[in-house]
């Protein structure tokens, strides 16, 4: 496998993409070539309808073909190295203008590998390559993009509530879908634990605090992370911390050593300098929206 790390955007695409009114898009999309490296802003779910390609992330270059779906979060670099013609179907979202109703769904192993936990791992574990629907699945998964894009086109009244209901199906049919190929012990436990980092970030965490609620030695936490994420589990709660933080200075206007103390960090100087290391600018610069595109890889 060819090494891809350290890729840089070229692009990033508008939120602008996403003006449809629903804050949901489906674009259908036949790729001949190389694209250039890019990021965006919102999710972008992917569906495979023919083809073979390489999909290729700061993680690695992954092969894909007819029936892959995989999750491609904001903020992640990412290109595609087309062999045979590719056509896939791009379905555009933003979940927190959306605010779908998830209910129990939330619950299934399948939901949280796939919409949450998945994108976080890499190699074999990684939501990008996680999940390939078979015939009837995929099948099913097209009709459902083909319904959102009719109602997108034609606009007739209703076609916004068109568009969620379908769009809800489809998180069904994805979600039921990995739930029932299963996920491996390792990884299981590695979704309890980032969902014990994400709930405790803001409080002084220890090792030692995960690994007893896991029922793990340190040890095993540790190579599990290093495993399956490429970092040990302190890496990942500070990133955890990083993207709490940014979204404070994006959408509140609370002090920078205010929101250093309320993601955890203890210290503000030491705050601002691995902030920098991880956006590229200062907290106070990244608030004014001088950003340096694609410097950070976002969970």
């Amino acid at each position: 496998m060819r090494s891809t790390r350290g890729i840089s955007a070229k692009a990033a695409l508008p939120e602008s993409l996403l003006d449809t009114g629903a804050w949901v898009k489906v674009v259908y999309h036949r790729q001949r070539g190389d694209e250039i490296p890019h990021t965006h802003a919102f999710h972008e779910l992917v569906l495979v309808r023919s083809g073979r390609a390489f999909h290729v992330t700061e993680d690695g270059r992954f092969p894909i073909g007819p029936g892959d779906c995989f999750l491609v979060k904001p903020g992640l670099v990412h290109t595609y190295e087309a062999g045979a013609p590719l056509e896939i179907v791009n379905l555009l979202f933003d979940p927190a203008r959306l605010a779908l109703p998830i209910h129990d769904l939330g619950d299934l192993p399948g939901y949280r590998a796939f919409f949450e936990t998945g994108p976080r791992l890499r190699g074999n574990f990684r939501g990008e390559n996680g999940l390939r629907l078979r015939g009837a699945e995929q099948a099913r998964a097209e009709s459902r993009l083909d319904s959102m894009r009719r109602a997108q086109e034609k606009r007739e009244p209703g076609w916004r509530h068109a568009m969620a209901c379908e769009f809800m199906a489809l998180i069904g049919l994805l979600a039921r879908a990995s739930s029932r190929r299963g996920r491996s012990d390792p990884v299981e436990r590695l979704e309890g634990a980032l969902r014990c980092l994400e709930s405790l970030y803001p409080e002084p965490v220890r090792q030692e605090q995960i690994a007893a609620r896991l029922g793990v030695s340190v040890s095993t936490l540790a190579r599990l992370f290093r495993q399956t994420m490429g970092k040990g589990p302190m890496e990942a709660l500070q990133e955890i911390r990083l993207e709490a933080a940014a979204r404070l200075l994006e959408n509140t206007g609370e002090s920078v050593s205010a929101i250093a103390e309320n993601v955890g960090f203890v210290d503000g100087n030491y705050f601002s300098k691995v902030f920098r290391g991880a956006f590229g600018v200062s907290p106070r610069d990244f608030r004014r929206g001088k950003r340096v595109v694609g410097r950070v890889t976002r969970p």
